[in-house]
């Protein structure tokens, strides 16, 4: 039903903006919170995971784990990072067992496990290489409906359909052939279900906060 999605768009223009938004979003994360993150190489997934593990109270050095699939640190609250890109399509590594543990779990390349996920979860698209001129880098009205999804849609039963991506296996947050608009990231977050969307006043100040703070003049 198309009232149980929500989604918020922002612009991201630099990595330390990404950071900080995981940052701060990690303060209105509860345990057992889903967080799905789609976007090509460099997009800046593991930079996002990096500031989320950061506000989670996490020491650790958190780096994407490309072969062991899964990595637990624990904070404030637990984080199981995963990166699903060697996992073969379909097979299930009892990831209803790790939402359920009462931790964060920030998925990425959740592309091979779309059956497994459960219905509330949120989606993180992060889309880059545009040239998105000054304006863009502002967030005066984020848009409150599903209005925005650069790299992956919601399908009618709120599963997502990618649209693109790209087959590297690891994520580092890249500007592409140094253009100077080339570290700007359109971000969309899509709430779906109850428990997420009773929050989306926490999730919307603070990508407005995030997003302005940085912007470019």
């Amino acid at each position: 039903m198309a009232e149980d999605v929500l989604t918020l768009t922002c612009t991201v223009p630099s990595k330390e903006a990404m950071t900080e938004l995981g940052r701060r979003l990690a303060a209105v994360l509860k345990p057992g919170d889903l967080l799905l993150l789609y976007g090509a190489l460099g997009a800046g997934k593991t930079t996002f995971v990096q500031g989320l593990a950061h506000g989670l109270g996490i020491e650790d050095t958190v780096v994407s784990p490309t072969f062991v699939l899964i990595q637990t640190y624990h904070g404030r609250v637990t984080l199981h990072h995963m990166d699903l890109y060697r996992l073969p399509p379909g097979e299930d590594l009892g990831f209803q067992e790790y939402v359920d543990d009462g931790a964060v779990v920030a998925v990425e390349w959740p592309e091979s496990a779309e059956d497994f996920w459960p219905v509330e979860r949120m989606v993180l698209s992060i889309d880059y290489g545009c040239d998105l001129d000054d304006r863009d880098a502002s967030t005066d009205d984020i848009p409150t409906h599903d209005v925005y999804h650069p790299n992956v849609q919601l399908d009618d039963a709120h599963h997502p359909k990618v649209l693109a991506h790209d087959v590297h296996h690891h994520d580092v947050f890249t500007d592409t052939n140094n253009h100077p608009g080339s570290s700007i990231r359109r971000l969309s977050l899509s709430l779906v279900g109850k428990r997420y969307i009773e929050r989306r006043a926490e999730f919307e100040k603070i990508l407005k906060e995030v997003c302005d703070a940085h912007s470019r003049p």
